[in-house]
């Protein structure tokens, strides 16, 4: 198939899961004989014109809109004050993309959006081109913001859905809040996200990098590292999980917690760590790594925990469980952990909590803690590599695409 897809992040501007998400299944779909061309956004400096792994990359140059963006834009929009910039850049990715495409009179089998970022490129294109239109929701702005968020952002959300021949969620935790914004349920696929068990695998990384990373943290032999990864910020549960702490080390005093990200939260979860006299047992290191360091953060912990409140997949549960770790995830609303995390009978690789309870994030930590972690952990590797491998994840979602070219085909669209 020839494939188009939109993607706001794409290499070298990736930030999270999105970007991972597009990098692994564009390099697999070109790996399974497919031509992608991707269309990303160009901050300045990079080519216009590139290739990552055997895909085309469009980058159209770019200007700033903001000043203009006031004339024709909602009353919301105009309240954004600086946030325009970053509008700006969506809205002229979107059509400067589109409009390459298009006028170059490029033919494609099918055209991909990623969530509203992406959404408005490639329904244009799509259009323009008679391509099937397939639209990849990854998160929701009223789950990211607990039911609040952008209302515009959200119409454009149900927009994309609409106009859409598919629509593709990343769990069916999130399937099912798509078709709780009206989305019929026959028009929404799942199709999980994965992991590079070649790359996250434990069997990279000897004793003495795990020891030395260990001593960086003052996790002295026989104790516990209990890991955290993540943005420190409301919706990943970094509050209740440092409310945590102290009720672990009443049990556990052994453990140490390290919590590995940066966030607006920072001073708050050092306060509490704080004001609850555990600072010695619980290291904030709020930077950023990169990834070969983070995957030797898996490697050293002895457990992980991502008590997120909102998570629609939740690819650092993944990350940890091809590492060999059992994990502690939350669990409630949409919740794409859920569908990753074993919690009972012979392949039990975790457990669920609810992570707004710091009461509840101490036991389900304990529980493991009481348990066989070696086992636990080797059951979570296997766990990922039975069904969350790029490969599969990369096959379900093509069959999709060419499940939307098939009915299309059929009715002269193609």
């Amino acid at each position: 198939m020839r494939l188009l897809i939109f993607s706001f992040e794409y290499p070298p501007r990736i930030y999270g899961g999105l970007g991972t998400y597009a990098l692994e299944t564009t390099k697999k779909y070109v790996e399974f004989g497919h031509r992608v061309c991707v269309v990303a956004p160009n901050p300045g400096g990079l080519a216009e014109r590139d290739t990552w792994n055997g895909v085309e990359v469009l980058r159209p140059a770019m200007c700033d809109w903001a000043a203009g963006l006031p004339f024709f834009v909602t009353e919301e929009f105009r309240r954004w004050g600086d946030g325009l910039s970053y509008l700006g850049e969506v809205i002229g990715y979107n059509m400067l993309g589109a409009n390459a495409v298009v006028t170059e009179g490029r033919k494609f089998d099918v055209v991909v959006g990623h969530d509203w970022l992406g959404a408005m490129g490639a329904a244009v294109a799509a259009r323009q081109t008679k391509s099937p239109f397939v639209f990849h929701v990854h998160s929701t702005e009223g789950g990211r913001q607990e039911g609040a968020g952008s209302p515009s952002i959200r119409f454009m959300e149900v927009w994309g859905a609409t106009v859409a021949d598919r629509v593709v969620t990343v769990s069916h935790a999130m399937k099912d809040e798509v078709e709780g914004m009206g989305v019929p349920p026959e028009k929404v696929a799942v199709a999980w996200n994965g992991v590079d068990a070649a790359k996250y695998d434990p069997a990279r990384f000897d004793g003495e990098m795990r020891e030395r990373l260990r001593e960086r943290y003052d996790v002295g032999a026989g104790e516990t590292m209990v890991l955290f990864v993540g943005r420190l910020t409301k919706v990943k549960g970094v509050v209740p999980l440092a409310r945590a702490v102290p009720i672990v080390l009443d049990r556990f005093p052994r453990a140490k917690f390290v919590f590995l990200g940066r966030g607006e939260l920072e001073g708050q979860v050092r306060g509490i760590l704080r004001e609850a006299g555990v600072e010695s047992r619980a290291a904030v290191r709020a930077e950023f790594v990169d990834e070969r360091e983070r995957i030797l953060h898996y490697a050293a912990c002895d457990l992980a925990v991502f008590p997120s409140f909102y998570e629609p997949f939740g690819i650092v549960s993944l990350e940890a469980m091809a590492m060999g770790k059992p994990v502690v995830v939350g669990a409630q609303g949409t919740s794409g952990f859920r569908e990753q995390v074993v919690t009972e009978g012979p392949a039990m690789c975790g457990v669920h909590v609810n992570p707004r309870s710091p009461e509840d994030i101490a036991w389900g930590i304990g529980l493991l803690m009481e348990g066989d972690m070696e086992r636990l952990g080797r059951n979570a590797r296997q766990r990922v590599l039975a069904d969350f491998t790029w490969d599969r994840i990369a096959s379900k979602t093509l069959d999709i695409y060419e499940g939307v070219t098939g009915a299309r085909a059929g009715d002269g669209g193609v």
